[in-house]
């Protein structure tokens, strides 16, 4: 079962967006993307002929949910890959339909909706998902109680040590430019490790994300929010949390979430 969390609420209704990337290294669009200080729709898809779904991203209040001053910044703990891992096979099966609570809690941790009011579209949940997850691990390794304020306490400490958790796949992507720990696709000279976060383009450059569970220079064996699942056979068209098996075609990169890690 999914931790019960308090309905508070943040002064701001839509979320959020990117923060730091470092100019030199970017193009004007991307650079666009992070310095914007306004609300910028996004929109992902967690397969390839998937219908894309839009999410309204604020820049300002993701920028409150990871200052550091929410933090209590306990030690890096080596275990925390591994506590992230065990804790994301507990919501494998997880659907928009047999689940809604459980979803509609990770959209809850960025203060967003899971449909939209006006238009009653649902909002995509691969990256909320993804850092709900993360935080949830975050306090249970450190025996925290969890609750919805605790979550959010703990995402300016996963920026600091492992990645930057938003509901934004591009933001994502650009914070790990910045920070250098942005690893671009290629099976012949790196292999992802298990526990770093895995960004695909199906079409707009950065359009889903998920977590590494294993890789090979031919497959990659992943852990994703807002995708597609097989049942019985056949592919639900998306809305799912599953384990995937990918090919590399749409793998745009990696996020290292362990370039903290003691040596």
């Amino acid at each position: 079962m999914s931790p019960p969390i308090s309905q508070t609420s943040l002064t701001r209704r839509t979320v959020l967006g990117g923060l730091i990337a470092t100019s030199a290294t970017m193009t004007p669009s991307l650079r666009a993307r992070t310095e914007d200080s306004g609300v910028v729709h996004e929109l992902q898809r967690g397969d390839p002929d998937a219908s894309y779904e839009g999410i309204d991203v604020d820049k300002a209040a993701i920028r409150e949910l990871t200052d550091p001053s929410r933090a209590t910044f306990e030690p890096r703990s080596d275990d925390f890959l591994k506590m992230m891992a065990a804790t994301s096979a507990e919501f494998v099966g997880a659907t928009r339909a047999n689940a809604h609570d459980k979803i509609a809690q990770m959209l809850e941790l960025f203060d967003l909706p899971f449909q939209d009011q006006t238009s009653g579209k649902v909002i995509p949940f691969c990256a909320s998902g993804l850092a709900y997850i993360t935080a949830l691990a975050y306090l249970r390794l450190w025996k925290h109680d969890v609750n919805l304020s605790r979550l959010r306490g703990a995402l300016a400490e996963i920026d600091h040590y492992h990645f930057f958790p938003s509901p934004s796949v591009w933001d994502m992507f650009n914070v790990a430019l910045g920070k250098h720990s942005w690893v671009p696709a290629n099976p012949q000279t790196t292999l992802p490790k298990p526990g770093w976060v895995v960004i695909y383009d199906f079409g707009k450059g950065a359009d889903h994300v998920g977590l590494v569970l294993s890789a090979d220079k031919y497959q990659l064996h992943t852990f994703e929010c807002n995708t597609s699942g097989k049942v019985d056979g056949s592919q639900q068209n998306g809305g799912v949390i599953a384990n995937r098996d990918r090919d590399w075609k749409h793998v745009k990169g990696f996020i290292r979430t362990d370039l903290h890690a003691r040596v």
